[in-house]
């Protein structure tokens, strides 16, 4: 059973389609959820990081044995968009997960992922838009906008990308980060799970009618596009423009 079967609750709803290049796909149909899932998120979401290995081994039993606390409502939410996501692009058919998203929207799987495991989905469909694009090369992007994040490193929008061509995968993030001001950086996570900064990202307004809201854009995503295909670019010298903005 594929990953995104064992992830997502919600089933596709019929009747809608979308146009890619002149032509309509739809998105397969998902099958129920297994509730083993949580014990699995469970571990992800609560095992100690070892710079606090020394700590936890001074706590007594008494204390070792209360019932952990549930995963916080920022923990949910990192995993979701730094971990579930990218596995899924990479896991999944790509062209199944993205005509599943572009189909019935980013929030029916954040829903479906909080409701399953018993946490507050918190935010409403609102929060959540998703665009897929298709460029000149074939190449796949889909632009996930999230909520507006309060913490570092939540992300403000990511990037789902593949080429049909080539069969290249990749998962951009827009991060925030408030280590000395209000910052945002472009990084990504590899199909092995190691996580990459190549730079700053530009402050996009939140006004979609914004002049400079799709300018910007657009130059992110031909950031992206080169990344998907060549990912050798510097990690200081991604988007020089972007990092002069953050300072």
């Amino acid at each position: 059973m594929s990953l995104l079967s064992r992830c997502v609750r919600c089933r596709p709803q019929g009747g809608s389609k979308s146009e890619f290049n002149g032509e309509t796909r739809h998105s397969e149909e998902v099958p129920p959820v297994k509730r083993w899932i949580v014990l699995f998120l469970a571990l992800c979401l609560l095992l100690p990081c070892a710079a606090l290995g020394e700590k936890a081994a001074e706590v007594p039993a008494a204390e070792e044995a209360e019932e952990a606390a549930p995963p916080t409502p920022y923990a949910v939410r990192y995993f979701f968009e730094h971990k579930l996501l990218p596995q899924l692009l990479y896991e999944e058919d790509p062209q199944q997960f993205l005509g599943y998203l572009n189909e019935n929207g980013v929030f029916a799987l954040w829903s479906s992922f909080t409701q399953t495991n018993g946490f507050d989905v918190i935010y409403t469909q609102e929060d959540f838009a998703q665009n897929l694009y298709m460029e000149e090369d074939g190449s796949w992007i889909m632009l996930v906008n999230l909520p507006k994040p309060e913490e570092a490193p939540l992300c403000s929008r990511v990037y789902l990308c593949w080429n049909p061509t080539t069969d290249r995968k990749g998962y951009y993030t827009v991060e925030y980060d408030n280590f000395m001001g209000e910052a945002w950086f472009l990084c990504g996570w590899n199909e092995d799970g190691t996580h990459r900064t190549y730079g700053g990202a530009a402050v996009v307004p939140d006004d979609p009618d914004d002049p400079a809201y799709s300018t910007l854009l657009q130059e992110e995503m031909a950031v992206v596009l080169e990344l998907l295909n060549t990912d050798s670019q510097p990690e200081s010298s991604v988007n020089p423009a972007a990092d002069e903005t953050n300072q």
